[in-house]
């Protein structure tokens, strides 16, 4: 396999393989909501996603001034 630059763009097959980069909030909320049919409820101050059934829930909030999650 060739080293890659981390600026490198490459082409990954099948696409859940690539993940959503450095993003891992998306990694965890795009496969419940996808996969497992979790709601996804979205504002500038949270991102709360929850079981169907409504036996759990996750909420994210941002935790520094500079918006990082």
């Amino acid at each position: 396999m060739t080293d890659f630059a981390p600026t490198d763009r490459v082409l990954v097959s099948p696409r859940y393989l690539a993940g959503a980069g450095t993003d891992k909030i998306s990694d965890v909320i795009g496969s419940l909501v996808h996969f497992f049919d979790w709601q996804a409820e979205q504002n500038p101050q949270r991102v709360r996603v929850s079981h169907p059934q409504g036996a759990a829930a996750l909420e994210f909030a941002p935790e520094s001034p500079d918006g990082q999650w």
